[in-house]
């Protein structure tokens, strides 16, 4: 557009040339507030607050205004009171700038990133709602998404950095989400725009160097012109696969774990087996792995003051997260989050939706949104599939400043029969403390119990009264989160096979061992209480016994139905017993059906 000649929208005016030396010799030669207001839309021309002149592009700015606005800027900031509860400006677009025509409205606060100098468009949105100006299609393509929609949509492929020049847009157009966000957090639609916001900005583009930059910044601009259902893209069909080339895709993910400076992750990725297929075999292997719940879960509630979210914990967190990690439905990123610190104003915002995440003050529509999980397949040696959810970035990240933030209680609550929670080195403790009680005595013996897809299997019902009994300021978290199925998205052709998870933990929540722990912690310490002539240890929902044979069969003997009240199986070909005698207890029904051995060491059977 800036090459096509024009000729000057005043009549008596007939000078004519390219767009851009036309706008120089408007804004030298006329009156700005004289402009035909059909020139201005139809070149959807943009005007700066400050000089009042007239632009092409959001970013552009005159030369003095530049000065001006910094200067402006500093002495904002030195007379700004240090108590100051509120230094915040109100959200962008609430109401027209004073002195600014009745035909323009603030967008949401684009601000050039050089010159701190704000921009008004003169596009006229038609309706309010959340106190911004915003065309009623917008919101209206927002509200009319349901959550299946939204779900069934392939996730998006986003990018992991952002780059320098485009951040200020980039905040901008979170900012612009967040702060209404913080305004009204009941509002469903918001949040629905804010898990839309990777979809609509942060796909990879197909060209690079100046015109992707060219693009990235004409993506921003649509968004700030509320284009949002055309950024949206449902409707693009994705390509379907049918099989994976698991030499091609593993080479893949680790080329971009090395591009982020994850080499340790790049290295295990190379020696995996890769994915299973994306079929129809798969697809019934993973729904055998997430049983169906057989009554109805009732949400809990208790009057005790629920956690609130540490604001350095819940940073430190960000800051903590690998690079590269996989991405949830909407496409979020932990780097994506790291460029919202940047911004005081957004970090502000972003811990106050995450301390709504971690009270449990969401509509049910949001929170079937953050408990939705991508899922993929693992092969297992025996022609069986290992299930790997990862859950949304924003939910993770909240579990887990909720997990350092609780880490000394766990370890309170937990020691000593848990070694897989809140425990550095738990696994090597446990090694040599089971070494230890063997060795004092050469006629003990140790079993370790596996339980068949334990994290899965457990009842959620009881996990709530677990947790409500237990860790009364988790429990709204907690209840709002698994009180109800959580959709878990397969990619099996062009768009995702949706799998209800209904009982056990959400495989990918930080909190899950914790929470898994703490519903089979009461049958680990009336089994440690009822038999103290053995030692009781776990490491997550591996359980070890330590002591004489029969005592410790007999401790066996009652776990097995403790553990199938709640939901979980112990699986004997997987339980192994360890004992350097022969021992005529070893022949009894409960362990003829457990490998036993006396080779090695008893370490490597903890391990294994």
């Amino acid at each position: 557009m800036a090459d096509d000649k024009e000729n000057c929208p005043f009549p008596s005016c007939h000078v004519s040339g390219k767009l851009q030396r036309l706008l120089c010799h408007v804004r030298q030669t006329h009156d700005s507030d004289d402009v035909p207001a059909e020139f201005v839309s139809r070149l959807n021309l943009h005007r700066c607050q400050d000089c009042r002149q007239w632009f092409l592009k959001l970013n552009q700015h005159s030369n003095q205004c530049r000065k001006s606005a910094r200067s402006s800027l500093t002495s904002k900031s030195s007379q700004r009171p240090s108590g100051d509860s509120n230094p915040h400006p109100r959200p962008p677009g609430a109401e027209a700038s004073e002195g600014a025509e009745s035909n323009s409205v603030v967008t949401p606060a684009v601000v050039n990133a050089r010159s701190h100098c704000p921009i008004v468009s003169s596009q006229v949105p038609p309706s309010v709602h959340v106190s911004c100006t915003v065309p009623s299609q917008a919101w209206q393509f927002i509200r009319d998404l349901s959550v299946e929609t939204i779900l069934r949509a392939s996730p998006p492929r986003t990018i992991n950095t952002i780059k320098s020049g485009s951040k200020a847009l980039f905040q901008e157009c979170c900012l612009y989400v967040m702060r209404q966000i913080r305004d009204n957090p009941l509002d469903e639609s918001l949040w629905k725009l804010f898990f839309l916001l990777p979809r609509m900005l942060l796909s990879p583009l197909s060209r690079g160097g100046r015109a992707s930059s060219k693009q990235v910044k004409s993506l921003y601009h649509q968004f700030l012109n509320f284009e949002w259902g055309s950024l949206a893209k449902f409707n693009e069909s994705q390509p379907s696969k049918t099989t994976v080339d698991n030499r091609l895709e593993t080479r893949k993910a680790a080329l971009r774990l090395i591009r982020c400076g994850e080499l340790s992750r790049a290295s295990r990725v190379l020696m995996s087996s890769g994915l299973a297929p994306p079929t129809s075999q798969t697809v019934k292997k993973l729904s055998d792995k997430h049983p169906k719940s057989k009554k109805e879960i009732s949400q809990r509630k208790c009057t005790s003051d629920q956690i609130s979210l540490s604001r350095s914990q819940l940073f430190k967190a960000i800051q903590s997260s690998p690079n590269g990690s996989g991405t949830g439905p909407s496409g979020w990123r932990y780097e994506h989050f790291r460029v919202l610190l940047e911004n005081e104003e957004l970090a502000d915002c972003l811990h106050f939706a995450c301390s709504c995440i971690a009270q449990g003050n969401l509509p049910d529509p949001v929170t079937s949104l953050l408990s939705s999980s991508r899922l993929i397949a693992l092969p297992k040696p025996n022609g069986d599939v290992r299930p790997i959810a990862i859950g949304e970035t924003l939910r993770r990240l909240t579990a887990k400043a909720m997990c350092m933030q609780k880490r000394s209680d766990f370890a309170n609550f937990f020691h000593p029969l848990q070694h897989g929670v809140a425990t550095d080195g738990g696994l090597e403790m446990l090694v040599h403390h089971v070494q230890l009680l063997l060795e004092e005595d050469c006629d003990r013996i140790f079993v370790k119990t596996d339980v068949k897809n334990a994290f899965n299997s457990v009842h959620r019902q009881h996990l709530l009264e677990q947790v409500s009994s237990r860790h009364p300021d988790i429990l709204h978290h907690v209840s709002q989160m698994y009180s109800k199925p959580s959709s878990l998205l397969f990619q099996q052709g062009g768009s995702p096979v949706i799998i209800q998870s209904e009982e056990g933990i959400h495989q990918g929540d930080p909190l899950g061992p914790a929470l898994f722990s703490t519903a089979i912690h009461p049958i680990l310490s009336d089994l440690q209480n009822s038999n103290p002539s053995i030692r009781v240890l776990a490491y997550l929902d591996d359980v070890f016994m330590v002591g004489l044979p029969q005592d410790v069969l007999s401790a066996l003997d009652d776990l097995r139905p403790a553990f199938e009240a709640i939901g979980l199986s112990i699986a004997n070909h997987k339980c192994k017993i360890f004992s350097g005698l022969d021992s005529p207890c070893l022949s009894s029904n409960t362990a003829s059906s457990i490998p036993v051995t006396s080779d090695g060491t008893a370490a490597s059977y903890v391990i294994s």
